[in-house]
């Protein structure tokens, strides 16, 4: 019997929909070897018979990842493959449906993705060894010019408002790639500083507006407060994630939650008793 031809898959570049790819990257591994376009190689290298394709996009923070690869990570695919481009719309479902689809992984008996995160290296773990606090992660809310959606973004005040608060009781990082012109805060944050995927693995408690944190947490098995914008046609919760994946991440939504498609519409965005809403939240257990 011939061995199967391996796949090329095209994935999607941002970091969040990366994390989302893994379940279904680790189920083609198990059947063929898999040559995997994307920035961020250090999600998938504890996935065996993964290899790494260099793609050519220009997206600034993706381009920074890869220029600290060394260039032996890089591989070529194979002339005979089994051709995949990854991507999603979410008009009739979600995200996962959309990548199931172009995964070819619709209606697999017995698969249900589900998320997780690399193992984090031990001298990564070792910088919040010694915080005598946990540990908040921030996603403050910024406008960034490669991919600007306004409508998406909660108002910058109430991240600010939710990171004051939780000073009180957590160390507060937040976490942004800020470059001017290229990537902007909105508003006032009360903390900065930067980290990635360590720090989301050692935060008590991530709080921001929809993004890669959503995968993310969910993944690392982590407590979740995310504040809703608009553009809810692509951003409501169960477009974003599966049903069995929410006991960790309460969402605050607007009032009149705006279920738009529009990156661009003057989203209503108004939350009553934001506080309070976070308050109840906070008080629960975290749930393993």
């Amino acid at each position: 019997m011939s061995e199967p031809l391996p796949f090329y898959v095209r994935g999607m570049w941002g970091m969040g929909d990366n994390i989302y790819q893994r379940p279904f990257v680790r189920r083609l591994a198990q059947h063929a070897p898999v040559y995997l376009e994307t920035p961020w190689p250090e999600l998938y290298e504890d996935i065996p018979n993964v290899h790494f394709v260099r793609g050519n996009r220009a997206l600034r923070t993706q381009l920074k990842n890869m220029a600290l690869q060394k260039s032996e990570r890089w591989k070529i695919p194979p002339r005979f493959h089994v051709s995949k481009q990854i991507s999603y719309n979410m008009r009739a479902g979600s995200i996962i449906d959309d990548m199931m689809l172009s995964f070819g992984l619709r209606g697999l008996p017995g698969f249900e993705p589900q998320l997780d995160l690399p193992p984090v290296p031990y001298w990564q773990k070792e910088p919040w060894a010694t915080i005598s606090k946990p540990i908040a992660l921030i996603r403050p809310v910024t406008i960034r010019t490669e991919w600007t959606n306004l409508a998406r973004n909660p108002l910058p005040e109430y991240i600010s408002q939710i990171s004051i608060e939780l000073m009180k009781t957590h160390y507060v990082i937040a976490v942004a790639d800020i470059v001017p012109r290229f990537e902007t805060l909105v508003g006032n944050m009360p903390a900065f500083h930067m980290g990635l995927l360590a720090l989301v693995q050692a935060s008590d408690i991530i709080v921001g507006g929809v993004g890669w944190i959503v995968p993310a947490a969910i993944a690392a098995k982590k407590r979740a407060f995310i504040v809703l914008g608009g553009q809810g046609g692509h951003n409501r919760p169960e477009k974003l994630i599966a049903p069995n994946w929410s006991h960790r991440l309460s969402f605050a939504t607007p009032e009149n939650f705006c279920l738009c498609v529009n990156m661009k519409h003057n989203c209503p965005k108004s939350i009553l008793n934001l506080s309070g809403v976070f308050d109840r939240f906070a008080q629960q257990p975290n749930q393993d």
